[in-house]
């Protein structure tokens, strides 16, 4: 997803992905403060995506591991700040049905956010960013 991050939205909130060469050892685990680095860490090889992740809140406190305050949730649902969200990209592997449906909730109810979708190169081993057609993807 592309985003827009102002200091008073959710989107600041988002936490960077951490990408290493080798798996974070399990004793790491143990420490309450480091069990929340699987969650945000990932191979080396995906540092391309220049990922971010966003966590939501549940709302009892005994269901998980007390993770810093960030997204609420709220009869199932999370609001999004108004113009925040520019841009869903689906995967290079995502079915056209599954595409289409997501572009009839995104029609339907955030009309401005642009729907796009990651396509392999013919040539080498590279994705690039389309705008989703229906058509042909």
């Amino acid at each position: 997803m592309l985003f827009r991050s102002k200091p008073d939205n959710v989107f600041a909130t988002a936490f960077k992905v951490i990408y290493e060469e080798d798996f974070i050892s399990g004793e790491l685990f143990s420490d309450a403060d480091a069990a929340f680095l699987p969650f945000i860490v990932k191979a080396k090889c995906w540092e391309y995506e220049q990922e971010y992740r966003l966590f939501l809140r549940i709302h009892d406190p005994e269901a998980l591991h007390p993770f810093p305050e960030v997204m609420r949730v709220v009869d199932n649902r999370f609001n999004l700040p108004d113009d925040g969200l520019t841009a869903i990209v689906l995967g290079c592997c995502t079915p056209r049905e599954v595409g289409i449906r997501i572009q009839q909730l995104i029609v339907e109810h955030w009309p401005s956010i642009s729907i796009k979708k990651m396509l392999k190169q013919h040539d080498r081993y590279k994705l690039q960013v389309h705008n989703f057609d229906p058509r042909t993807h």
